[in-house]
């Protein structure tokens, strides 16, 4: 009685193209469950639609109730389906058989499983198989969020079973169903699969999208093969195919692994003389920042950054620090970046959006010395005692020689007693660059003074006041 009310007929398998079939898919499919002991499952609570009624329990356990959900879903498909597109219902059956909405519930449940980052997908294919096995065909968008789901995990297997599923009932995949597939591959590295199956979709009637490129070029730059991922780019410029952010920043992030930044640059500049309409996106501008950073390309980065600000974007903290940071250290070599890390550091202070690390507050103190703007060396040294920094003893010793190499040993005098002895206890250079001025310019005195403290505070000077070195 029971096994006559399962369906006998079974949807004829998709032709496919042997080559757009992906290799571990058996070639042979098992026929789909058609005893009560091969159907026997224990279903969670969650794969169960909330408003089936009563009489079938959250948990099937039996039998009978396996047979009597079968039924459910039969009642509500009383011929064979005809689409490979759309659900086997209609709206009209629906309407016929009010219980078309528990496969509706399915369906729902299918994706959101799938979709969910906290469920296992593998919950959402038993519901499918489920389905299938009772007749029922989702739709393609149904089986590509869950190929997808399995595809962003790393379980290719899985997914090829989904697939598998997809070929055996005849539902057609789309080229976004190839597309999660590539990006499934690249995942686990498995590029040259990836390609192969790149070329036997162009092979095809399917025509590959910009996705369906990127997806495989993304995974030849993650693992350093950037030139075979701009040659892939530039095919698809020929096939009439528009980039997106995404494909850029793609290649971006590849030549920055591989150390070749300016190779970025150089693709931006190319890209905007060839399409006039062209305009990167904040995250591309980032991308592009981020690596000429790391790889110290300042200049480059210092391009990029007016560019940036001058569309209308805000560089973020992080990045700005790191430029700022880089402008001062290029800057002892290159004194024309002095200015422009001048007008940065103007810009981070006077805006309530930026906050000045202390390591960067330090290197922009060094930088005021290097441009003898000593005043604004002193008042940012203050400041960053002020703010709770503690700088570190190379910043207050370099203020204190620039100072007396100006021959300002009052203002030197001041920073060691009140700026460095108040932010923590000095160390002997600070003390012997005093000492060492003041005999220069013969006032002993004062040499003696700052010996004295020196030797107050625990810390013997290596040099000593003049006349005192030579009574002894």
């Amino acid at each position: 009685m029971h096994s006559s009310s399962i369906p006998s007929w079974r949807h004829p398998p998709l032709s496919l193209p042997h080559s757009l079939i992906p290799p571990s898919i058996p070639s042979s499919f098992p026929s789909f469950f058609t005893t009560h002991n091969q159907i026997h499952l224990s279903l969670p609570h969650f794969l169960i639609p909330p408003s089936i009624p009563s009489p079938f329990p959250s948990i099937f356990t039996t039998h009978n109730q396996i047979h009597q959900f079968k039924l459910l879903l039969l009642s509500t498909n009383s011929s064979q389906p005809t689409s490979s597109n759309a659900f086997s219902y209609s709206t009209q059956n629906e309407r016929s058989y009010p219980k078309g909405k528990y496969v509706q519930e399915l369906v729902n449940r299918v994706r959101s499983l799938a979709d969910s980052r906290k469920e296992d997908p593998i919950d959402a294919k038993k519901v499918l198989d489920l389905m299938t096995e009772t007749g029922f065909q989702p739709n393609v968008a149904t089986f590509t969020e869950l190929i997808n789901s399995f595809c962003k995990r790393g379980r290719l297997q899985k997914a090829y079973e989904v697939f598998g599923i997809m070929y055996k009932v005849g539902c057609e995949p789309t080229i976004n169903t190839y597309n999660c597939l590539l990006k499934g591959l690249c995942y686990v590295g498995r590029v040259e699969e990836a390609y192969e199956l790149l070329m036997n979709i162009k092979k095809s009637t399917k025509k590959p999208d910009i996705y369906t490129y990127t997806a495989v070029m993304d995974g030849f730059c993650k693992v350093g093969r950037s030139n075979e991922a701009l040659e892939l780019l530039e095919e698809a410029l020929r096939m009439g195919i528009k980039p997106n952010a995404v494909t850029f920043n793609t290649l971006f992030n590849g030549y920055f692994k591989e150390g070749r930044p300016l190779e970025g640059l150089y693709l931006l500049k190319q890209m905007k003389r060839r399409d006039s309409n062209y305009r990167p996106d904040y995250i591309s501008y980032s991308t592009l920042l981020h690596g000429l950073l790391k790889w110290g390309e300042t200049r480059a980065a210092l391009m990029i950054y007016k560019e940036v600000v001058g569309i209308g974007f805000e560089v973020d903290e992080r990045m700005m620090n790191t430029l700022l940071r880089q402008l001062c250290r290029r800057s002892r070599k290159e004194k024309d970046l002095l200015k422009e890390a001048y007008q940065m550091f103007d810009k981070m202070t006077n805006s309530s959006v930026y906050v000045v690390h202390p390591a960067t507050h330090e290197l922009v103190v060094e930088a005021f010395c290097l441009g003898k703007e000593m005043v604004k060396a002193v008042m940012n040294l203050g400041e960053m005692i002020r703010l709770g920094y503690s700088p570190k003893s190379f910043t207050f010793n370099y203020v204190i020689r620039v100072l007396c190499g100006e021959g300002k040993l009052e203002a030197a005098l001041w920073v060691l007693v009140v700026l460095y002895g108040g932010s923590r206890m000095p160390n002997e250079f600070g003390f012997n660059i005093l000492i060492n001025e003041f005999n220069r310019q013969g006032k002993i005195w004062a040499a003696c003074v700052v010996y004295g403290a020196a030797l107050k505070r625990g810390v013997v000077p290596l040099k000593k006041p003049e006349d005192f070195c030579a009574s002894i």
